[in-house]
């Protein structure tokens, strides 16, 4: 496969990851992507610019049955596909929705001996933020964050709280919109409702 951008894989990828660390660190924080995941140029820039920063040879992804989105991860990170229970990373683009009960209860929620085997979801969301009052606490949460969640990263939320996973068991959650702007929730976050303590 022949691949023409301007994407630069060691200045931009490490500009991804500056963004990614941030929010991770700070969840319910919304930070752009698109300064560098638009220079790929390419359909699904975004998920492929977080692709190439955390895929490696080393690792193994699963798209939720986007062919095209996997032969792309594959010839930019030299990374594999795994079926979903196996899948470090999944990465669920908006057209996959549809399944997104069945991804989460397939995703590997790693071991009380090897919790850093868990999976990370990666995934494509229309919108972010806004429909849905929702109160964050936690690590990297200075006391609690109300935020106003779209109903697309709530319904994710809720995928993953029906796991009952204990920590360090979990599931980390990125998610991405359409405009390249990131969102994270890593499993320390605890996600509750205005009007209660912990959901």
């Amino acid at each position: 496969m022949k691949i023409t951008h301007d994407f630069d894989f060691v200045l931009d990828t490490q500009q991804v990851f500056r963004v990614l660390l941030d929010c991770l660190a700070n969840p319910g924080r919304v930070r752009e992507l698109a300064p560098s995941s638009e220079k790929l140029g390419m359909d699904q820039c975004h998920l492929l610019a977080l692709g190439i920063t955390l895929l490696d040879n080393e690792v193994t992804f699963f798209t939720g049955g986007d062919e095209g989105l996997a032969g792309q991860l594959a010839a930019l990170t030299l990374s594999n596909q795994a079926p979903a229970d196996q899948a470090d990373y999944l990465f669920i683009p908006d057209t996959q929705w549809e399944r997104l009960e069945e991804f989460f209860q397939a995703a590997k929620p790693g071991d009380l001996v090897n919790p850093h085997k868990s999976a990370t979801l990666v995934l494509e969301a229309p919108k972010l933020l806004g429909g849905v009052e929702r109160v964050l606490s936690g690590p990297g949460v200075d006391g609690q964050l109300a935020l106003s969640l779209s109903s697309w990263v709530d319904r994710a939320i809720q995928a993953r709280d029906s796991r009952e996973l204990r920590f360090p068991l979990g599931l980390d959650l990125l998610f991405v919109d359409p405009a390249g702007r990131l969102l994270c929730l890593p499993r320390t976050t605890r996600v509750s409702s205005p009007n209660s303590t912990e959901r």
